[in-house]
Formats: structure tokens, C-alpha cells, sequence
């Protein structure tokens, strides 16, 4: 999955489309600039640690179904909102030798 936080440069997401990645999507700006480059909800997921309640709904509008969650309260907000979302768990784990340790900015603690 290509973070199209990154850089959202079209030609680049094109290219991307074209070669079959999927995306990673942040925001609804993101969603709305990949889908409409063609891209199937299918091979996007929105992956926003807190997510608005007008963001979740925005990408059940858009038939964007799978999420990232790494909260309790994130979980229940999504499944009122988009019950069919599929759900992925992000865990943070310990890694001693990293240079930038993410776990203390993203996911559930195992």
C-alpha cells in the first residue's frame, strides 16, 4: 500500500493505479483523490488512527470498507457508523534497534 500522504502528485497515484497498488488513505481528500483516478474502493484503506464521524461516513459513501483502528473507542465508533468495515488491528511492538520508534505513535498495546 502506497501512503498517498506522501505525495499526492496525480501522475504518480496514476502510475501507482496502473501497476495495481493499493492505497493507503488518510483523509477524505486522499480517498477522493485516488478513486477518482479510477481506483476501486477495494484496494484503499483508510488508515487515520482517529477518524472523524464525517470522515467514516464519507468513505461508507464511497464504499471504502476497510480501516485501521488501534482503540476500543475508535473500534465502536467505526462499527456505528460503518458496520460492514473491515477491520484491521494495528499493535505496537517494542523494537529496541529502531531509529524512529513508531510504537510510541501508533497502535494498541499487544
Amino acid at each position: 500500500f502506497y501512503a498517498v500522504k506522501c505525495n499526492t502528485d496525480r501522475v504518480l497515484v496514476r502510475t501507482l493505479a496502473a501497476l495495481g497498488t493499493g492505497f493507503d488513505c488518510a483523509s477524505r481528500e486522499e480517498i477522493d483523490i485516488v478513486m477518482d483516478l479510477g481506483v476501486s474502493a477495494e484496494r484503499i484503506v483508510y488508515a487515520n488512527p482517529c477518524k472523524t464521524r464525517s470522515f467514516i461516513t464519507h468513505a461508507k459513501e464511497r464504499n471504502v470498507s476497510m480501516m485501521t483502528f488501534d482503540s476500543a473507542e475508535e473500534l465502536a465508533k467505526v462499527a456505528q457508523l460503518h458496520p460492514q468495515a473491515k477491520m484491521i488491528l494495528r499493535i505496537a511492538v517494542s523494537d529496541p534497534t529502531a531509529r524512529c520508534p513508531l510504537n510510541l505513535k501508533f497502535g494498541a498495546d499487544p
